[in-house]
């Protein structure tokens, strides 16, 4: 779920360009087809190789693209508090998604179809909150967390976290511009 993070924003960021697209929306299709095996089969080393495969398609897609907000305060809360940064990932991804589903609802649209969502006649901003509730569900059959204060992380410490975060260079190529204010108003939906 850090790699569909990762590549998710990739794909959403300002720098995204024909290339870059090329090679998230095709990491996007391998997570939503290796997903399912990864729940019931998190052995199988053809699955693993699946998810590396996105891994490195979503590597070469950053190569020309740029991670976001929800990276960025992965990044911060890891620094901060040790809590693993693919875990906070997971827990940012829906949040992140569902910011960004009135300004890129044709490309999380995208994403939900790539995710085996089926939304055929559906408005774009329809599509895009099916991918919301896929990753959703995704979250709850791994079992994992989904708030951050699961980490037993305390909302009066997630300020700094925020103006940590805005201040990543990440934070120059969102699809929407994001003060510190709305950071922590992020920060706050996921708590």
């Amino acid at each position: 779920l850090d790699t569909l993070l990762a590549a998710v924003e990739g794909y959403l960021s300002s720098r995204a360009n024909f290339l870059s697209d090329t090679y998230l929306t095709r990491a996007c299709e391998v997570i939503g087809r290796t997903l399912p095996a990864l729940i019931e089969q998190p052995d199988d080393l053809r699955v693993r190789m699946s998810a590396c495969m996105a891994g490195l398609l979503t590597a070469l897609g950053l190569t020309t693209s740029k991670a976001g907000v929800g990276a960025a305060l992965s990044y911060a809360i890891n620094g901060s508090f040790m809590v693993p940064k693919s875990w906070v990932a997971s827990i940012m991804l829906p949040h992140v998604m569902e910011l960004y589903s009135g300004v890129a609802a044709e490309k999380l649209s995208t994403v939900a179809r790539c995710l085996g969502e089926e939304s055929g006649d559906a408005a774009p901003v329809e599509a895009a909150g099916r991918a919301v509730e896929a990753v959703r569900r995704t979250l709850g059959q791994l079992g994992l967390p989904t708030r951050l204060r699961d980490f037993d992380l305390e909302l009066d410490d997630m300020v700094e976290v925020a103006g940590t975060a805005r201040n990543f260079d990440l934070m120059n190529y969102l699809p929407r511009a994001i003060s510190t204010e709305d950071l922590y108003e992020l920060i706050k939906s996921a708590f």
